[in-house]
Formats: C-alpha cells, structure tokens, sequence
C-alpha cells in the first residue's frame, strides 16, 4: 500500500511540474548549496546484491553465481581500480568540461541512435524491473550491430552455459569485445546483446564500425533491441559503467548537443531513487511538453570511480534548463546550461 501511496504522490507531482507554465529563472544559475564533497572510495560493486531487495521479480536471481570452468572470463578484483577518462570529480555546485566520446555508436547513422530514454543505465523503472547494467538501441529485427572501437573478440556465443550476466541464457546470443586504448591504462569491454546473428569469432580483431552482428530479440530480451554495456579494466559484470559515459555524442548538424552528468546527495536517495524532471527554458519561458524524466541509479550499481554520478542523459540539446524533483514534502530546483560537446557536471544537495 505504501509503494502505491508513493507512486500516486509521484503522478501528482509531476502533473503539477507540468502545469508550471512560465518561469523566470535566477540570474545566477549557480546552485545555492553546500559545496559537497566527491567521496574517493571505490564505486559499489554488483556482489553484495541483497537477495531480499523489493521490487525485482521472483524468478530473478539477485546474487552473481561465480563463471564456471569453461568461461573465459578474467579473474575479478573485489575492489577494482577504475581509470576514467573526463576529470578529477567536481566539487563546485556546477562543473563544465569539454566532452568527446571514446567509444562510436554500436548502430549505424540511418537507424535510432537514440538511448532508450525509460530504461536508461542504473534505473529500474520506477521498482518494476531489475537495475539495469547497459542501455537499450531499439531496432528491427536484424539491423546491423557495430563495433564500438578497434579491438580483439573476447567473446562471440551464447550465455546458455557461459554466465556473463545476472544469470545464464540472459543475454542471449552476445558478442564481447576488448579494446585498448591509449586514453585509459587500463582495458575497455563493450558487450552487445540479445543478437538475432553473430558475424565474427572468439579472437577475431575488428576495427571500429565494422558489422559484427545482427539485432534480436535472444535471452531475456522483450522485443527487437540491442542491449550494450561498458566494462572496465576487467569484463566481469561488477565492471560495469554508464555507457552514455563513453559513447560519442549523436553526429547531428542540426543540433548541438552536451552531457549532464551529476550526483543527487540525501539520506533518502541513499535507499532509494530519486526522479528528476529536467526542463528546457527558452525565452524565459518553461518547455513543458519538452520534460525529461530520469531515474537515479538504484542501489549497488557502480558509479565512475572519480565522478562518483548516480544519473546520467547524453544528447541534449545545447541551452538552458531547469532539473527539479521532489522529496518528503521539499520542492527543489536548480538551473543550468548545457554547451555543445560539454560534459555539465551538477551537485544537487537535497538535506538543505
């Protein structure tokens, strides 16, 4: 009944965002809150799933099985060194700094590009899901699959025996790549699943947007898609981090676009996710039928070490917005700019 009373609340919420109608926002778009600090201690890792955890399916196993002897899977650090490639954390209210992804897009330009917006990294849409540990490319049925950078097949088959997820048979047909690149001491893995075709074999060197497979719907998949993840340093699933951290903002030459990145501080959040609503401003003016809904990283999910993030959305459009939430009867509100190919990196503190 309480998570039911929750939700409600949450609709109404939102229903009177979006009749906010027009704003005038500061003339300073600096946040006025303490000035956090970045905790240096590494991201949580998947391990220590609790197997009573609320909201996840009964049939969804909650802990990780260790890979048994035939997988070809590199041994995993209880506290792996994750080596990002943006910068030192952020320890101002707002943070800018230039962007360019490391990693291309696994879909080719002519197909969606777009990163499934209700499902993104980390969230679990609103507790009816389980966290989830890459992003989604909805594309029909045998579209092609890229290589998201030069590198070596790790890994092209199936999950029916060899355990790379939550549990066996769940990514489906998948294909693994390691690459190494002269922005990180350390390796990177993209994974690309639930494959209708796998074109390449365990071994084979591929270079960057190069066909290495087709979409599908194998595994658990709920439809056409292509589930991909990153994995650093080592391509256990306790390695992972958000894509959108990595991947190439979109090649549009009729929009310039940025990255929000940023952490949302509260005992609340700690438990749970929070939901934001960000909001372009033009004129002065609040977009209402432009909000952006977005869901903090559910619990145990890994954050960039040295970012320390809990949400994540690639591709906005460059201009001003407002991000707002609600929380134990509090309204807050912050405003900010995103700039083509930037990284905005803001600190919202909710205990003020």
């Amino acid at each position: 009944m309480s998570n039911l009373i929750d939700r409600l609340l949450r609709v109404c919420w939102i229903f009177i965002l979006l009749a906010g109608g027009c704003v005038s926002p500061p003339a300073s778009l600096h946040i006025q809150t303490k000035t956090p600090q970045l905790t240096s201690e590494p991201a949580p890792t998947l391990e220590n799933l609790s197997p009573t955890e609320t909201n996840q399916p009964t049939a969804v196993a909650t802990t990780f099985s260790k890979p048994t002897a035939e997988q070809p899977i590199i041994s995993i650090s209880p506290t792996p060194t994750l080596i990002p490639a943006l910068f030192s954390g952020c320890e101002q209210s707002v943070c800018y700094t230039p962007f360019k992804g490391i990693l291309k897009l696994p879909v080719p330009q002519g197909d969606n590009q777009n990163v499934e917006p209700s499902y993104r990294y980390g969230t679990t849409q609103n507790g009816e899901r389980i966290p989830h540990e890459g992003v989604e490319f909805y594309a029909l049925f045998g579209s092609p699959v890229l290589a998201a950078q030069d590198g070596v097949v790790l890994y092209a088959g199936n999950d029916e025996k060899n355990q790379w997820g939550r549990f066996t048979n769940f990514y489906g047909n998948l294909i693994i790549v390691k690459h190494t690149l002269s922005t990180f001491s350390q390796p990177v893995f993209t994974l690309y699943a639930h494959l209708s075709e796998i074109l390449v074999n365990t071994g084979d060197s591929v270079q960057a947007g190069e066909k290495i497979g087709e979409v599908g719907a194998s595994g658990s998949a709920m439809g056409s898609h292509l589930h991909f993840e990153v994995r650093l340093d080592q391509s256990g699933l306790q390695n992972i981090q958000n894509p959108e951290l990595f991947l190439e903002l979109k090649n549009n030459s009729n929009k310039k676009t940025g990255i929000l990145v940023g952490r949302v501080f509260s005992e609340f959040t700690s438990q749970t996710s929070q939901i934001l609503v960000i909001q372009k401003i033009e004129n002065g003016t609040l977009q209402t039928n432009q909000a952006l809904y977005l869901e903090t990283y559910a619990a145990n999910i890994p954050s960039n070490a040295q970012l320390n993030e809990n949400f994540v959305i690639s591709n906005l459009p460059a201009g001003q917005y407002r991000i707002s939430t609600f929380i134990e009867e509090r309204f807050f509100e912050s405003y900010i700019f995103i700039e083509e190919n930037t990284l905005t990196f803001i600190n919202l503190n909710l205990e003020e």
